[in-house]
């Protein structure tokens, strides 16, 4: 359209009757692509649709709002994802390879960056909505107490599509096989129930009788789908523990292992008994 005296482009399809060519616009196609990842589990994207996509174009998860706020921003929190096996259809694969999403569970915004015209190395380089992506696992930072050689309930237990197959492992460290083998791990539980995203676990006082202490919560999902696949191995270990959802305050003595002597006939005392959180009306028995 070419503005002269008397006439105006408007931006109405009549005012540009001439046809000058054609514009490529590279980018992910129209169309919100809807995808799913599991928390602390490897996450790859097949037949993705991006025109003109790259070896070497990246990925990044955003918030959508779909998680209260304060629960995690998810902006950056994540390795950004390589495109690979680009077959230049305008279908890609994408994946953060051998890294586990740790990320709280919700929806998510798939930002996309295009690496030939970009460093993509900040977050205002993904500017462009591929898609979204619904990450199952729990929310972060929950936080719960009990009180050692009682019947410890965590009822309340938030996250997106979380399932009764899901599985808790306390850890100095979630994914560490090292914390593993410390006086301040173990009692691996299953949820006692399970409903619309809220999960509640409960370990029995016979069972609950860790010494004293901060725990960190360690989520792993076990659900039909994973042990469907053959490579999946389960959650046995404690690398398959990778995503931290919070932290447990043990209200008791710690060490578990303090000795002291007193003299039959005589009176006793014994000092610094040290735990977590003890107080002065708590009661200690000496048995045989």
């Amino acid at each position: 359209c070419e503005s002269l005296a008397g006439s105006a482009c408007r931006g109405a399809a009549s005012d540009f009757p001439v046809g000058l060519g054609s514009l490529l616009v590279l980018g992910p196609q129209p169309g919100q692509q809807q995808l799913t990842c599991i928390s602390e589990r490897g996450c790859s994207l097949q037949d993705l649709n991006v025109v003109g996509a790259c070896d070497g174009d990246l990925l990044l998860l955003a918030d959508t709002g779909g998680v209260p706020t304060g629960i995690s921003s998810r902006v950056g929190e994540s390795l950004p994802m390589a495109f690979h096996n680009v077959d230049g259809s305008g279908s890609a694969a994408a994946s953060w390879g051998a890294t586990a999403l740790t990320a709280a569970g919700g929806h998510c915004q798939l930002c996309w960056c295009a690496a030939s015209t970009s460093k993509c190395d900040d977050v205002q380089d993904f500017r462009t909505s591929a898609g979204s992506l619904l990450l199952r696992g729990p929310w972060l930072d929950q936080h719960r107490a009990c009180v050692a050689g009682q019947s410890c309930d965590l009822r309340g237990l938030l996250g997106q599509d979380l399932s009764g197959d899901d599985r808790l492992l306390l850890l100095g460290t979630c994914g560490d096989i090292g914390s593993a083998n410390s006086d301040r791990a173990g009692l691996t539980v299953s949820p006692a129930h399970t409903t619309s995203g809220v999960s509640s676990f409960t370990w029995s006082s016979n069972n609950f009788l860790l010494p004293g202490g901060l725990y960190r919560l360690c989520w792993c999902s076990s659900s039909q789908d994973l042990r469907a696949n053959s490579s999946y191995a389960g959650c046995e270990l404690p690398e398959d523990f990778q995503t931290d959802m919070g932290s447990l305050s043990v209200v008791g003595p710690a060490p578990l292992s303090q000795h002291h002597t007193c003299i039959s006939g005589q009176t006793c005392a014994i000092d610094a008994l040290l735990g977590e959180q003890l107080q002065g009306t708590d009661h200690f028995a000496a048995l045989d």
